[in-house]
């Protein structure tokens, strides 16, 4: 990250946008309702974000840089072998520099290219592939929250000492789940925020759902790290469904609230759209409710009938209705 970050800073003009971008404190849309959050510069977790000093992290002295990194890995193939299921997987590793404004944020010379970790398989935690990877990841930010000085940039012609922070995790379900330690989507406990058990997964009272406690998972995470044997490993992680991750190094991370599930898919890839209009078969011209079931479901009564039979006819139902509605070419 120094080389990457020396390189950045030697850039004409760059200085001036990174170093202007932070946040409002006196502004926090997250604690009124109604309020809209366009961007994590405005979110709870950047107001929130202590430097080792314990001070505000954005606080900083004149002519010191302070900056936030959201940390992020996807899965690839090389060769983009797509036939006959004959496929590579890599996993490139990145860094996002929160300080550039959200236009500028995702062009390929402003993020910094941790590394790949090679395939052809998928990396895996039990097979002990991304721990030493997020170690040297980590190694790299738990050095900046003191301070590294750079000799000079090309704003600061004497040098400036920089400061960095890890905010967030951005991942997909699975590769989320591998980072930052936690069971699998199917697993007991599938959500990464909550303790909502998957037997209990219709439950859509908010309020009543368990949350996760930070302290408590680290300390679960860190009787894992501490098991002598793979075995004890494998017993802890079948009693807790928890296991060690390297962010949990990191100061002032809350590894519960900063990994956001399936950010990619959900939005970047409009799974999300996908997802209400055709598995759930939200439309403008059905009558909204509160998740509970409906109850002009099409079923045959003549035979016993699953929750996933009562689904699947319902959703072929709507599909027929807005079949009929659409016109015709």
């Amino acid at each position: 990250m120094e080389h990457w970050l020396g390189r950045l800073l030697s850039r004409k003009g760059i200085e001036d946008i990174i170093d202007a971008y932070r946040p409002d404190y006196e502004r926090k849309p997250w604690s009124t309702q109604g309020q809209s959050i366009d961007d994590i510069m405005e979110s709870i977790i950047v107001h929130k974000l202590k430097a080792v000093d314990g001070k505000r992290f954005f606080d900083s002295p004149e002519g010191e840089g302070r900056y936030i990194f959201g940390f992020a890995a996807d899965g690839f193939d090389p060769f983009h072998m797509k036939v006959a299921h004959q496929s590579a997987h890599a996993t490139g590793l990145w860094m996002v520099l929160y300080n550039f404004p959200p236009h500028l944020r995702y062009l390929p010379e402003n993020m910094y290219l941790v590394g790949v970790i090679p395939g052809p398989r998928t990396p895996s935690v039990i097979r002990g592939q991304f721990g030493p990877t997020l170690k040297l990841v980590v190694d790299d930010v738990t050095k900046f929250e003191g301070g590294v000085r750079f000799s000079r940039t090309y704003k600061y012609r004497w040098g400036q000492v920089c400061k960095t922070a890890c905010v967030i995790v951005l991942a997909d379900a699975l590769a989320l789940r591998e980072i930052g330690g936690f069971p699998s989507a199917t697993s007991q406990f599938p959500c990464t925020t909550c303790l909502l058990p998957l037997q209990d997964l219709r439950n859509l009272d908010r309020e009543h759902w368990p949350r996760r406690e930070l302290l408590p998972h680290l300390e679960k995470a860190v009787d894992w790290k501490n098991a002598r044997t793979p075995a004890e490993q494998d017993r802890l992680f079948e009693a807790n469904k928890i296991r060690w991750s390297e962010l949990n190094r990191l100061t002032n991370f809350n590894i519960v609230l900063s990994s956001p599930a399936e950010y990619y898919h959900l939005f970047f890839l409009n799974a999300l759209q996908v997802h209400c209009r055709e598995t759930w078969g939200i439309d403008l011209a059905n009558d909204g409710g509160d998740g509970t079931p409906a109850t002009d479901m099409i079923v045959d009564d003549s035979e016993p009938e699953g929750d996933d039979t009562v689904q699947y006819k319902t959703r072929q139902k709507r599909q027929s209705s807005r079949r009929r509605r659409s016109p015709s070419c």
